[in-house]
């Protein structure tokens, strides 16, 4: 039985079942962790906004055998107009509240080799939050 935060819908395609995540959403209290960058377009108007937030969560069982609070430093993305003028006056350390979907991106991960300078590429995965709603407390 799937806890309730995990819920999943299943699809049929073909003979195969595959489960996909349906509870996405979050909603967040927490510290501005990073001044935002805000982006604009050539014509001076908004193009979108990166916030990093600190978030600290407390000791849960999710299997990484650390017994101590951990901090959360999540990226929040957004292209909507409001919402960048709102982030535009968050300041450092401001207690904001955010509502949000968890996204995920496939990306190249490059590193390089400190002996040799060779150049290395990966596969990797970058996790963020489009925003629905933004509050500065």
């Amino acid at each position: 039985m799937c806890p309730v935060w995990m819920c999943k819908i299943n699809f049929y395609l073909g003979r195969y079942f595959f489960k996909m995540a349906r509870e996405n959403h979050l909603r967040l209290r927490a510290l501005v962790d990073k001044e935002p960058r805000i982006t604009k377009n050539p014509d001076g108007t908004y193009a979108y906004a990166i916030v990093v937030l600190a978030i600290a969560r407390p000791n849960r069982d999710t299997g990484d055998k650390l017994n101590y609070a951990q901090i959360s430093k999540p990226r929040l993305m957004t292209q909507n107009f409001e919402m960048i003028k709102e982030i535009e006056t968050w300041k450092l350390n401001d207690v904001v509240d955010v509502k949000g979907v968890l996204a995920t991106r496939t990306i190249s991960k490059s590193s390089y080799c400190p002996n040799c300078h060779t150049k290395n590429m990966n596969i990797g995965s970058f996790a963020y939050i489009v925003l629905t709603y933004v509050e500065k407390n």
